[in-house]
């Protein structure tokens, strides 16, 4: 993929993807069955966002990173990945229907926005 491309893909999925985790976090557990769908399409989502950056975009800013504070933000940035990728599965595994998956769906949204 073009890094133009990648670039455009990865401004319009931010905009889905925060729409969507909006949409979750505004579920209530009578709401199971749409919480369990916006869950599954933030997941593909997700996935190919984290794809790109980790393939295309972090290679690059970690080998144009000169200053500290630029590789403090690789760094960060990584481990914001690895983070989402540890809480993600844990919500799939949720009961949708639950209080704790509002819960879990709320600090999702949070760690991805940040």
């Amino acid at each position: 993929m073009p890094v133009k491309d990648a670039i455009s893909f990865l401004k319009d999925d931010h905009k889905k993807v925060k729409a969507l985790l909006s949409k979750l976090e505004s579920t209530t557990e009578r709401g199971a069955k749409t919480r369990k769908k916006l869950l599954s399409e933030i997941e593909t989502e997700v996935k190919l966002h984290t794809q790109i950056e980790e393939e295309v975009f972090y290679p690059a800013y970690h080998e144009a990173a000169k200053k500290k504070d630029d590789l403090k933000l690789f760094f960060e940035a990584v481990e914001e990945h690895h983070v989402v990728d540890l809480v993600l599965p844990e919500i799939l595994d949720t009961d949708p229907a639950s209080e704790e998956f509002g819960a879990k769906a709320k600090v999702l949204k949070e760690l991805i926005e940040h």
